[in-house]
């Protein structure tokens, strides 16, 4: 699949919102970007691959979808349901590991046709803290209470799979109580000239 996104491009627009404890809008920012197949996928300022951080962090089990088969139909198609943990011993390299290997959640995969590809990926984080260094002098303690996600995807006519939406919610508590909200969405997928 990476060779067949690298001869791709397509568009991005980014919603990143910050609120109050209130729930008052403190700031808005918005992004509309063409995306080079080829580059790495990045939301808020993570670099992901995800099949590559899926197969080296997390333990996978079919999950109860309530048939015992671990499979679920949704608009008549099969889909095999795979719940997800973090691995035991993990080690925090960075700030981005720090969210990424603790995250739990719950995958779709489409088994249709003879190469499979995951449809949707929903995930959430327990609460940890964790003492964040602006400019790297100033310690900022930061509890993040709840982070939720989702990541959808979809395979196009040409059988490549790309990112079609990725959301993300944080609940957080620092020098001052807040949630922010990550909202991306992709399209207009094209052959690059």
């Amino acid at each position: 699949n990476k060779k067949a996104k690298a001869r791709i491009t397509y568009r991005e627009s980014s919603v990143e919102e910050e609120y109050k404890k209130s729930g008052e809008l403190k700031w808005r920012k918005t992004n509309t970007r063409t995306v080079n197949g080829s580059d790495k996928y990045r939301v808020a300022g993570f670099e992901l691959d995800l099949y590559e951080i899926l197969a080296s962090t997390y333990n996978f089990r079919l999950a109860d979808t309530g048939n015992g088969t671990g499979l679920t139909v949704i608009d008549n198609k099969v889909y095999v349901v795979i719940d997800f943990t973090p691995k035991e011993g993990l080690r925090f390299r960075n700030l981005s590991d720090r969210f990424v290997r603790r995250l739990n959640g719950r995958i779709w995969v489409d088994v249709g046709g003879k190469n499979y590809h995951i449809l949707r990926l929903e995930g959430s984080i327990p609460e940890f803290s964790f003492t964040y260094w602006k400019w790297s002098i100033i310690p900022t303690p930061i509890t993040i209470k709840s982070l939720r996600l989702s990541l959808d995807q979809e395979r196009l006519g040409s059988g490549v799979v790309v990112e079609k939406s990725a959301e993300a919610t944080v609940i957080f508590d620092s020098l001052q109580d807040g949630r922010r909200e990550y909202r991306y969405t992709y399209d207009n997928f094209m052959p690059k000239r």
